[in-house]
């Protein structure tokens, strides 16, 4: 019960891992495996956060913490077909103008009617035990954060076991031909446009799931946080880790979140003249850098360790498939 026995800002810190894994591999989804560059993810990010804050705030829908995920999640779906529909025609430079157009229209639209944030959010509480609540298993108590962390941690489980699953079946190696040669994939007979069309919904949906942890764990909504320097990072940790790689996303985020960390320590410790932001900025630039001239495809390439396959034995690639 290593859990148990945790500092807050161990939970913390952990937790920033999986909602920000989750909000990776989402991208990764649509950048890595089906090649398409899109700046405007944190749209759906932002969306999937005050969607479920609207849906479970008393003062609106006053839903119960699945109901405002879903809803988000439903929205997001929504706006991504919408969107989706006209700019999936675009090629390359046009397609990730087109998305970072959305995702500062969000950002707009949100400051407008939220210029001061939203506060007093209802907490991440999947279980409905009166905050703060403590149990005990096996002689250790453990709170409430506990229970938030673990309940994330699941979920990226999941996520992560779907979107491999995905990745294993006809869908995905639909989406890695039309990555390699969209032409070829069209000559083969494949919808190049409702391949397209639906990894761009899946990985806004799974966007938005990250979007409505973050705020219920947070329990505050600030328009002015869904920046283009939050769309940066998001892309960061795919190429990091690998673009295509599950892993490589996950990773991707995890070093994010201690590069993250470490800078605030060093900002922390060396003085105030030292914004932990831009030495942030410095450190990933610094490590993209790196990356770019030692190991271009990033640390795991395309490709996830065969170690995952044993783990999970019904993922095993079959002979013959890619990835």
């Amino acid at each position: 019960m290593i859990l148990g026995l945790a500092t807050d800002q161990l939970l913390e810190l952990l937790w920033v891992m999986g909602i920000f894994s989750i909000l990776s591999l989402s991208l990764n989804l649509v950048v890595g495996q089906a090649g398409l560059f899109q700046l405007g993810h944190v749209g759906f990010f932002a969306i999937g956060g005050i969607m479920t804050v609207y849906g479970t705030h008393a003062d609106h829908l006053g839903l119960d913490l699945l109901a405002g995920i879903l809803l988000g999640m439903a929205v997001s779906a929504l706006c991504a077909v919408v969107i989706g529909l006209p700019t999936l025609r675009l090629r390359g430079d046009y397609f990730a103008i087109a998305t970072l157009g959305f995702a500062i229209i969000v950002r707009v639209i949100l400051e407008g009617y939220y210029i001061q944030g939203v506060y007093n959010i209802p907490p991440l509480n999947p279980f409905g035990h009166p905050i703060p609540f403590q149990t005990t298993v096996i002689g250790v108590t453990v709170g409430w954060r506990v229970i938030e962390l673990l309940f994330v941690l699941g979920l990226l489980a999941v996520v992560y076991l779907f979107l491999v699953r995905l990745d294993r079946a006809p869908f995905g190696r639909a989406l890695r031909a039309i990555r390699e040669d969209e032409v070829a994939a069209q000559a083969l007979g494949k919808n190049v446009m409702a391949f397209k069309l639906k990894a761009f919904v899946v990985s806004a949906m799974l966007a938005a799931l990250a979007g409505s942890l973050y705020v219920h764990h947070l329990r505050v909504f600030d328009p002015s946080a869904y920046d283009f320097n939050l769309t940066i990072l998001i892309l960061v940790m795919v190429i990091l880790g690998g673009l295509g790689s599950h892993q490589g996303a996950v990773l991707g985020a995890v070093l994010v979140t201690i590069l993250n960390e470490v800078a605030k320590q060093l900002s922390g410790g060396v003085g105030h003249d030292i914004d932990a932001a831009a030495l942030n900025n410095l450190l990933y630039s610094g490590l993209l850098v790196l990356l770019m001239v030692v190991r271009p495809q990033g640390i795991l390439g395309d490709r996830d360790l065969r170690l995952m396959d044993r783990l999970f034995g019904r993922f095993r690639r079959r002979p013959g498939e890619d990835g």
